[in-house]
């Protein structure tokens, strides 16, 4: 009996997260949210506060997720990049299912000459399901939950979430099969205008080589030298000495 309570006791022990192991995880935690923090920048001290502390323990009383997320804007002029982001935190403040509590703007830094700003915002969210389209939506650069620490979901909730988000899927992926057909039609179009003028410019005036044809049409030899090698393989144009000849197609 006492070697059973003796392993009872052992398994409970081993089972309890160790001094060193909880001193690893916190220590880790500090660097990831330290490291997070220098990538933000300097920040101005001007910090914009919509809630008090008793508003924000009402919201989440009421079952609100408090949570932090990072906006991360790269563009250029800088006075442009540092006004959109506010355009975009504004319309944030405007829906429904979110309330702004605080917000932090970094100064613009030069990258590459393009300007990088950060918005760090404090907000409450209705639910797990409204902070997940939110991420859908606005495409934050990272999400932290500050409160809760655990989420609790009943079934028909959870089914509710995963049948929204299939209808969205299916949204966007409509919309990028309309776009890349969209797209493949005005490829399709464009080659054939520009076989059309190097097929008038020749016509016009003689064989030209592959300079003289850029000139003429107003593009850089290298970056038309494909295009006419497939139109010699596709019999649109013949090649004789350096020089480009109407070929023997006429036709589609």
């Amino acid at each position: 009996m006492f070697g059973l309570n003796r392993k009872k006791e052992d398994e409970k022990q081993a089972r309890k997260p160790k001094k060193e192991d909880r001193r690893d995880a916190e220590g880790k935690k500090a660097e990831a949210k330290n490291a997070q923090a220098k990538n933000i920048g300097s920040k101005k001290t001007n910090a914009e506060i919509s809630l008090s502390q008793d508003e924000i323990d009402v919201y989440t009383g009421k079952g609100f997720l408090y949570v932090r997320t990072i906006f991360e804007l790269v563009g250029g002029p800088k006075e442009h990049v540092e006004s959109t982001i506010r355009v975009y935190v504004d319309k944030l403040k405007g829906e429904r299912e979110y309330k702004v509590v605080k917000v932090e703007y970094s100064d613009a830094n030069e990258k590459d000459k393009l300007f990088q700003v950060f918005a760090e915002i404090e907000m409450l969210v209705k639910d797990a399901s409204s902070l997940a389209f939110f991420c859908f939506d606005y495409m934050p650069s990272s999400i932290e939950i500050i409160q809760p620490e655990i989420l609790h979901y009943r079934a028909c909730d959870f089914a509710a979430f995963f049948n929204d988000l299939q209808h969205r899927l299916h949204t966007v992926d409509l919309a990028l099969k309309e776009l890349t057909a969209k797209n493949k039609n005005l490829l399709r179009t464009s080659n054939k205008l520009l076989r059309n003028i190097i097929l008038l410019v020749i016509d016009a005036g003689g064989a030209k080589t592959l300079e003289e044809l850029g000139n003429k049409i107003g593009i850089s030899p290298d970056q038309i030298k494909d295009f006419l090698k497939q139109m010699v393989e596709d019999e649109w144009l013949r090649e004789e000495k350096g020089l480009y000849h109407i070929g023997a197609r006429r036709e589609e």
